[in-house]
């Protein structure tokens, strides 16, 4: 999707939309050119001239009723203007149409549910359509023009029987095509493969019980028996699939694993679908271990195709299971291994299922104990070229800081956070400077240091937010301002060595002549959420205490008094005694605020 040249890779999952949605664009308006001015597009070289390449002509009112008319309009898709020269034929008494053509009418009508489909409709469209709005189900239409062609079959033949239940059961009628599909069977009349596929799919929306859904299964299976309708892949994945819809049933695993060793039986090799259903089936069994390295061992340098829509499903799914059980690296390595076998990455076509598949990988890997450099290498590998890290991600590597000491990782992990464009989201933010500003001395001064410069960054991006004109600022989806976020930059600050820039952080808080003040700090102190916890107040005050301050220490002195309740002396033997980062200069600063006698 993305051109070689790194420096035009999209970095973050905004900027991937924004590509996406430019390409679109781009699509869209060429097309709205051609089909504007199709004058401009009329000398042609192609050799041989592809229609569907060209330009379309203006729809037109239709005006054919002959069945040859109507099979040209079938064999172009042109659904509209199909029905169009059908219901011009039944008003001209002119309807004498072979079975043939009906049936063909019919197919292409129960396909689309009488819609004409939008060939300008690309995978991004929808993908971006999916993000903006909830994607509507499109209802069967009652009573329309498919049921219309039905009616005028005769006599009925398996095949428009199927093909009208096939058309119900996609498009959400359910209980009506169970309905037809059992007056089908009443007329002795067999149903086609698809049809039973279709059935065995939607059980769980026709039977309420687990139990009556079994039965119901193996009903259809004795069916296809009887009816000499051997089944393919499909049929068990749809076995598989409504097995899975019931998996909080005792009974699913091992029906599931009754189904599996049946399509082994009798010769048919699983598809992706078919690993998926099982893997959702035992996600929570104790035997999920077992059935991840059989399936594993079974892919192993193979080359795989999606051959059906669950196929795409699959390795999202097994790498999100071998997270979610804390499986070994090594195997998830060896899922990594199966997908970049030869083209096996095609198996992944979307960016939705892209993003779940390496922030599982990358989690399980941050998880395993592994060193930061070591998890670094393979985060380099995927990102950005294949995976933006999200919000959830980004708080796994702000954890596993904290509970690793790994602080040395901090100015990377924010300079992914700024990449990342999540610089303005308040729980990343609160997160962060909550490990940054209790990073110990340890660590070294020019690390504080590095810290104080990224808190300086953090606060003038939340600063930058307040300095528009406009007199509300308009404020990112995800961000607040939190008096706990401010507090913790101004301590990772004073802490770093940068006493002027955490002084101005924390004016904030204290009560000055607001005339002076700057536009963005006004409004800083009009929506800041929340109170500065004693903690944080504490570790400021000791932090910035001097000499040479003397008027805004006194204020900060008097802001920790009132949220402690302690009386002047209490508040500074404890501060003295407790504080180990406390120097003696500091400890005559404090000194100087007790209560004279």
């Amino acid at each position: 999707m993305y051109q070689d040249d790194p420096y035009l890779l999209p970095t973050s999952a905004a900027s991937k939309r924004a590509y996406g949605l430019g390409k679109e664009a781009g699509r869209r308006a060429a097309r709205y050119f051609a089909k504007e001015f199709p004058t401009l597009f009329m000398l042609d070289h192609d050799e041989p001239r592809i229609p569907a390449f060209r330009p379309k002509k203006l729809p037109v009112a239709e005006e054919g009723y002959s069945e040859a008319d109507l099979m040209d309009r079938i064999r172009k898709l042109q659904v509209h203007a199909a029905i169009a020269v059908y219901e011009n034929a039944i008003k001209r008494n002119e309807a004498e149409f072979s079975q043939d053509s009906l049936h063909a009418l019919l197919e292409l009508v129960c396909f689309y549910n009488a819609e004409q489909p939008d060939p300008e409709e690309s995978a991004v469209h929808h993908w971006i359509l999916s993000e903006l709005r909830p994607t509507a189900l499109n209802s069967w239409k009652e009573g329309g023009v498919a049921e219309k062609v039905f009616n005028s079959i005769q006599p009925k033949t398996s095949r428009s029987y199927s093909t009208l239940v096939n058309g119900m059961l996609k498009y959400h009628s359910v209980a009506t095509a169970a309905k037809l599909f059992d007056e089908m069977r009443d007329h002795s009349l067999v149903p086609d493969l698809l049809t039973y596929n279709l059935m065995l799919a939607n059980v769980c929306r026709i039977e309420r019980n687990n139990a009556e859904r079994w039965n119901r299964i193996v009903q259809l299976l004795e069916m296809m028996r009887n009816d000499g309708v051997t089944p393919n892949v499909s049929t068990f994945n749809a076995v598989l699939w409504t097995i899975k819809e019931m998996r909080s049933w005792k009974a699913a695993p091992l029906n599931s694993m009754q189904v599996y060793q049946e399509m082994l039986a009798v010769g048919l090799e699983p598809s992706l679908g078919t690993f998926f259903c099982l893997l959702d089936i035992f996600a929570r069994s104790t035997s999920l271990d077992s059935i991840v390295g059989q399936i594993v061992d079974r892919l192993e340098n193979r080359e795989v195709k999606i051959e059906d829509n669950l196929d795409e499903l699959f390795f999202p799914k097994i790498m999100q299971c071998c997270c979610d059980a804390m499986m070994s690296v090594e195997m998830a390595n060896r899922i990594n291994n199966i997908l970049e076998f030869r083209r096996n990455r095609d198996c992944i076509t979307s960016m939705h299922a892209e993003a779940l598949y390496y922030e599982s990988y990358l989690t399980l890997v941050a998880r395993s104990g592994v060193t930061f450099d070591q998890l670094f290498e393979y985060y380099d590998r995927f990102v950005p070229r294949f995976y933006s890290p999200g919000f959830k991600f980004l708080l796994e590597l702000i954890s596993l800081v904290e509970m690793n000491g790994g602080y040395d990782a901090l100015p990377r992990l924010w300079s992914e956070i700024v990449l990342q464009g999540r610089s303005s989201n308040s729980a990343i933010l609160h997160e962060f400077f909550s490990v940054a500003s209790q990073v110990p001395t340890s660590v070294g001064e020019s690390n504080l240091a590095k810290l104080a410069a990224i808190a300086n960054d953090a606060y003038e991006r939340i600063r930058s937010l307040y300095e528009l004109e406009e007199k509300k600022a308009r404020l990112p989806r995800g961000f607040s301002l939190q008096a706990t976020l401010i507090g913790r930059i101004a301590l990772t600050l004073a802490r770093g060595g940068n006493y002027d820039r955490a002084w101005e952080t924390v004016k904030i808080f204290l009560p000055i002549d607001q005339e002076n003040e700057p536009l963005a700090e006004q409004r800083m102190r009009e929506t800041i959420e929340g109170v500065l916890p004693t903690d944080v107040l504490e570790k400021l005050l000791v932090s910035l205490i001097s000499m040479e301050k003397h008027a805004q220490c006194k204020q900060l002195f008097d802001l920790v008094l009132r949220e402690t309740g302690e009386d002047e002396d209490a508040l500074v033997d404890r501060l003295s005694a407790t504080d180990t980062e406390i120097s003696g200069d500091k400890i005559k600063a404090l000194n100087t605020f007790r209560r004279s006698d």
